[in-house]
């Protein structure tokens, strides 16, 4: 594993999913879209570390995105607002 994918990888994994405006909902939050590709990447990542062997990062990457997408309807779903616009 390079040394700038373990740098966007712990970028990651030290900021998380939520985002203060996600570019697909121009809102701050969490986005399942957002979160799904973070996922994604953690887990690229761990694959990475694992050739690399340092398997104890490829835990860790694991552990985190299991746990991201564990709580994906958690964080994202929403009651008591209004409607999208009819288009």
């Amino acid at each position: 594993m390079g040394l700038w994918q373990k740098k966007a990888i712990t970028f990651l994994l030290k900021n998380g999913p939520y985002t203060s405006q996600d570019r697909w909902e121009e809102e701050g939050g969490f986005s399942p879209f957002t979160m799904a590709t973070e996922i994604a990447a953690l887990l690229a990542g761990a694959e990475l570390a694992e050739i690399s062997n340092e398997k104890d990062f490829a835990i860790y990457c694991r552990e985190t995105a299991d746990s991201w997408n564990d709580t994906i309807e958690y964080r994202t779903y929403v009651t008591g607002t209004p409607p999208g616009p009819k288009t």
